[in-house]
């Protein structure tokens, strides 16, 4: 799933950008975003996994996925929105 978020963490107790420059910060819908994980599917040989103990290893490959395919149910709060979503 391609989003468009603007990444920071914290070190030193100072906000530091991770995955832009805040001093050329493009708008979001003019920039290409990031891939991220929606856990949908994971294709792997099982050798691979026992060699590596993960079932990230070797070559890897994405299949890029519409943005509504992103819902993560981790928290309470994730719940909530997705009943509201499905309601």
């Amino acid at each position: 799933v391609r989003a468009h978020r603007f990444l920071w963490s914290i070190k030193d107790g100072q906000a530091v950008p991770q995955n832009y420059d805040p001093v050329k910060r493009p708008r979001r819908q003019d920039w290409n975003g990031e891939l991220i994980e929606n856990g949908a599917f994971y294709v792997f040989k099982t050798q691979a996994l026992r060699d590596s103990g993960s079932r990230l290893s070797g070559k890897i490959a994405a299949f890029e996925m519409s943005e509504d395919t992103l819902a993560e149910i981790d928290t309470p709060t994730d719940w909530a929105i997705i009943e509201g979503l499905v309601a």
